[in-house]
C-alpha cells in the first residue's frame, strides 16, 4: 500500500516519493473521537509538491468538543454539508498509494490512519517519516541541545521557513512539508539522507 519497504530505505531519500500527511480531530482518544479534516502533500524529486495537495473537511461520526474547536477551529455548522469520512477515504487512501508518509508528531496520524484505513498504529508509525524526531536528531548532531517540546510553528519560525495556518490540516502540511526538505537536505550533508536512517532517527541524547 505505501512505499518504505525493505527495497526503498537503503536508497537517498531524494529517490523516495513522500507525502505529509496531517489530521485534525475532535479529539485525542481513538476510541471515541474522529478526523474531522486532512490535509496531504505529496513530495517529489526533493520538493513539496502544492498543485498536488489534497484537503477535505468531514462530518465525525461523533460531536465536536468545544476544546476541539478552540484547536482547529472548525466548528459543527462547518461540517453540516461535509462528507463522512467513509466517503472520502479512497481520496485519502490514494493521496498516499505509493508514498513514504511524512508527519509531525506522528503517533497522532498513526493512530487515526490505521483507525480510518486498516492496519494497527505501530506499523503505520514504523512507515512514518516523524519531522518531530527529525529535528531534535538534526540539532544535536550540529552540536545543538534538542527541544523534544518544540512545538510545528516553532520548529518552523527557528529553520527561517513560512509560517501557515497552525491547526489547519492543510497549513500543517504545507509546514511539515517545508521543514522536512529542510531538515533532510542538512542530514543529508551530514552522511543520514537514506529513507532508513529518516524512518530510525535515534532518541535526542539530551534535552
Amino acid at each position: 500500500m505505501l512505499a518504505g519497504g525493505p527495497g526503498d530505505r537503503r536508497r537517498s531519500w531524494r529517490q523516495v516519493r513522500f507525502a505529509t500527511v496531517d489530521v485534525e480531530t475532535t479529539g485525542l482518544d481513538p476510541r471515541r473521537d474522529a478526523i474531522v479534516s486532512f490535509g496531504v502533500v505529496p513530495i517529489e524529486d526533493g520538493r513539496a509538491r502544492l498543485d498536488g495537495a489534497r484537503y477535505r473537511v468531514v462530518r465525525p461520526e461523533v460531536p465536536v468538543s468545544a476544546r476541539s474547536v478552540a484547536v482547529h477551529g472548525i466548528r459543527p455548522v462547518d461540517l453540516e454539508e461535509a462528507p463522512p469520512l467513509s466517503d472520502v477515504v479512497d481520496e485519502l487512501r490514494g493521496a498516499l498509494l505509493g508514498r513514504a508518509p511524512v508527519a509531525w508528531a506522528s503517533w497522532v496520524e498513526a493512530t487515526f490512519l490505521a483507525r480510518a484505513m486498516g492496519g494497527g498504529p505501530r506499523r503505520w508509525e514504523r512507515r512514518i517519516v516523524d519531522v518531530a524526531r527529525l529535528v531534535p536528531w538534526l540539532d544535536e548532531l550540529e552540536g545543538r541541545a534538542a527541544n523534544v517540546r518544540e512545538t510545528l510553528e516553532e520548529a518552523v519560525a527557528r529553520f527561517g521557513l513560512p509560517l501557515e495556518q497552525a491547526h489547519h490540516a492543510l497549513g500543517d502540511a504545507i509546514m511539515t512539508a517545508e521543514l522536512f526538505l529542510a531538515v533532510a537536505s542538512r542530514l543529508e550533508a551530514l552522511g543520514r539522507g537514506d529513507l532508513r536512517s529518516l524512518l530510525r532517527p535515534p532518541r535526542p541524547t539530551r534535552a
